[in-house]
């Protein structure tokens, strides 16, 4: 997945992907929703800082973006960002092709700025991308959450 995010958006920054910075995961496949099979997930806790209101504005700005949803997961609440592939490189790391185009990999680079050592082998192993198999990650599932519908009297008294 860090070969992938770099390749979903120019509006990323490297800082959006910190722990400390609200980031949980990025997912290829939503069991909650599985006929997004054209997507990736990113999964954040959900607190608002000046820095999520800035990331949640810069992703919706993004080409890729698809959509924002909050949603529980063991009773805590996440911001889950969908992303649809456009990117002809991203499916081919996702089907094992072993091969990224320079410039590709370029952006890779650039993005993470050799701050990941696995990015870093990468860059100094050819035979990296061919011993390592792109592998799904599923976005955990989300809790049930019965709608609340308002009856006609709830409806009255609340306008009252």
């Amino acid at each position: 997945m860090k070969l992938i995010i770099p390749l979903l958006g120019l509006d990323f920054k490297k800082e959006d992907f910190l722990l400390e910075n609200g980031f949980m995961q990025a997912y290829n496949y939503d069991i909650n929703r599985p006929y997004l099979d054209n997507h990736i997930f990113l999964l954040y806790e959900s607190t608002v800082t000046n820095e999520s209101i800035e990331r949640d504005l810069r992703f919706k700005s993004i080409p890729s973006f698809f959509n924002r949803l909050d949603v529980y997961i063991n009773d805590t609440l996440f911001i889950c960002y969908t992303f649809v592939i456009t990117n002809k490189v991203i499916k081919d790391i996702k089907s094992n092709t072993n091969t990224i185009p320079e410039k590709g990999l370029l952006r890779i680079y650039k993005f993470w700025d050799f701050t990941d050592d696995e990015i870093n082998h990468l860059m100094f192993d050819n035979t990296y991308l061919i011993n390592h198999q792109f592998e799904q990650t599923t976005v955990p599932e989300w809790d049930y959450k019965e709608d609340y519908i308002l009856t006609y009297d709830e409806k009255a008294q609340a306008l009252v």
